[in-house]
């Protein structure tokens, strides 16, 4: 999700006026990966040393530890009785195997020098469903008033999908639903105020035309996701 913020035309607004992105921090230290439903995944942590204890949490609970190198305890099944896993630990690595991936085994996992709350973050991986891969970009850094402004949504189309096409929404309220229909570029629910464009199976733009860039857009939110709600 991104805020549209607007610059002004004044030179203290200017400086206040930036475009951000809304990021959640926990994950900082590591990076995200994407695993598709049924399918399965590793996730491979760098320990410190060969000795120590070492936990893999998920979502902030105990999922797996290593006693001085010994083979992994593991603590609960954090997944239910659809998906297994599994962890293991060598001198240098902890890792820890998805399999029958399911949605809701999405989340923050995360290397920590402890079993306390309170031990050292050494790592984290995000995991997240291959259908909600999604990268939306604008056109210029800044947004100035009577200046168009685009986004453009990247999407992830699931393999067991065949619709192409993307949602835009404003402030959690649908603008568009623009995809492919028949090879013709065709949208539905779209909203006046913008125009909208296909530019590939994978590809799509909203533009916020030079006329209708004013103060109604300041600080809106944006965000794009795939056309098809899956769970």
């Amino acid at each position: 999700m991104v805020y549209l913020n607007i610059r002004r035309n004044t030179y203290i607004d200017s400086l206040l006026w930036l475009f951000f992105i809304v990021l959640t921090t926990e994950g900082c230290l590591g990076y995200t990966g994407y695993c598709e439903v049924g399918a399965g995944m590793c996730l491979d942590f760098f320990k410190n040393n060969s000795f120590g204890t070492y936990a893999i949490r998920v979502r902030d609970l105990p999922f797996c530890a290593s006693f001085d190198g010994q083979p992994t305890y593991i603590f609960s099944n954090n997944f239910g009785n659809e998906s297994s896993f599994n962890c293991s630990v060598s001198k240098t690595i902890m890792s820890v195997c998805i399999g029958n991936f399911q949605s809701k085994d999405a989340g923050i996992y995360s290397l920590h020098d402890g079993l306390t709350p309170s031990s050292n973050l050494l790592k984290s991986i995000r995991v997240v469903k291959a259908s909600q891969q999604f990268n939306m970009t604008r056109s210029s850094e800044f947004a100035s008033l009577r200046q168009a402004h685009t986004w453009t949504c990247s999407m992830f189309v699931p393999p067991e999908q065949t619709v192409k096409g993307v949602k835009f929404y404003r402030n959690n309220i649908l603008c568009v639903l623009i995809g492919y229909l028949n090879n013709d570029c065709v949208n539905q629910s779209a909203n006046p105020r913008y125009t909208y464009r296909c530019l590939s199976d994978n590809v799509y733009t909203l533009t916020i035309p030079a006329e209708n860039m004013t103060e109604y857009e300041q600080g809106s939110l944006w965000r794009c996701e795939y056309a098809v709600n899956s769970s």
